[in-house]
């Protein structure tokens, strides 16, 4: 697994998540985001190298993004790879999380 964060200027921030994801790493994940959304307007996420990815989080990417836009922000996933998408369609969260 490999989880990149970026951020760019005050208001921006980018994570991009590689591999396979797992409960295991759901604690990393939570500290990082929640770092990462400090002060951030816009959130994109890049999904496009995702082979597996665990519930906890697509649940931990879901509040990031209700968070985000609860604040006025822009929350973006962009270039969700097949086997997320299958992992949102069967969770039932893929119009949720604008990977319809």
């Amino acid at each position: 697994m490999a989880i990149k964060f970026e951020k760019a200027g005050e208001k921006e921030a980018s994570i991009t998540i590689e591999g396979s994801v797992g409960i295991e790493d759901a604690l990393e994940f939570y500290i990082r985001l929640k770092e990462s959304l400090t002060g951030t307007r816009t959130l994109t996420i890049d999904l496009s190298a995702i082979e597996s990815i665990d519930t906890s989080i697509i649940q931990l990417i879901l509040v990031s993004k209700n968070e985000i836009c609860g604040r006025g922000g822009n929350f973006n996933m962009v270039n969700p790879s097949a086997e997320l998408i299958k992992t949102l369609n069967m969770a039932g969260l893929q119009d949720e999380l604008g990977a319809a």
